[in-house]
């Protein structure tokens, strides 16, 4: 079974499958570590931004945010969740989601802080994967000075600062 019929399905069941997951406390967390690391950013691109809840939570806090998600299935449930949301709120900053590949994304712009929240970086199934998304992190961290990457389910961030 390949990794995107993986997505597909797992896409399904995501938000239920978190339904108890502290995302409030999980974005606070990396909200002071940017603005520790970063202050006054203002801008956060997310790599796998899943079903945009970390996304969504970061808008919240007065960031403008860009999702990249691989899953098509996903990224709809991003959208929609955004577009729920501005249809009640229509001043809210929602987040934006692209379709695209954290190994091989391309970025037009520069952002002020980078994350990689949960389980993205473990869905790089070999090496090589492991090495072109970081490969492309590196390249985005030329323009940004904030990047946190986590990797399972403790969301301390291996953080990346540069001065």
């Amino acid at each position: 079974m390949s990794t995107d019929s993986i997505f597909s399905e797992y896409a399904r069941y995501y938000d239920l499958l978190y339904i108890d997951k502290d995302y409030t406390g999980e974005v606070d967390y990396v909200h002071r570590l940017i603005q520790r690391w970063r202050p006054g950013a203002k801008s956060v691109l997310e790599f796998g931004s899943g079903t945009g809840r970390h996304a969504s939570l970061l808008a919240d806090a007065g960031y403008l945010v860009q999702g990249i998600e691989r899953s098509s299935e996903m990224l709809a449930s991003a959208d929609r969740r955004a577009k729920e949301r501005l249809a009640c709120e229509p001043a809210w900053f929602a987040p934006t989601f692209s379709l695209g590949d954290i190994r091989t994304a391309r970025v037009p712009r520069t952002f002020d802080a980078v994350i990689s929240l949960f389980h993205v970086i473990s869905y790089q199934v070999s090496n090589d994967d492991l090495m072109a998304a970081l490969r492309m992190r590196a390249r985005i961290l030329m323009s940004t000075e904030f990047s946190c990457l986590t990797s399972g389910m403790d969301l301390r961030c291996s953080l990346i600062a540069l001065q």
